[in-house]
């Protein structure tokens, strides 16, 4: 579960995302907007 979490938290913090809606931004950044 730890190696899930840290990897996790890479995924959704540190790597940048070009997904629909995201504009570019991180998928935390664009969820903590709401």
């Amino acid at each position: 579960q730890a190696d899930l979490d840290k990897w996790l938290n890479y995924y959704n913090r540190e790597r940048p995302h070009r997904g629909y809606r995201n504009q570019g931004r991180r998928p935390y950044e664009t969820f903590s907007r709401k």
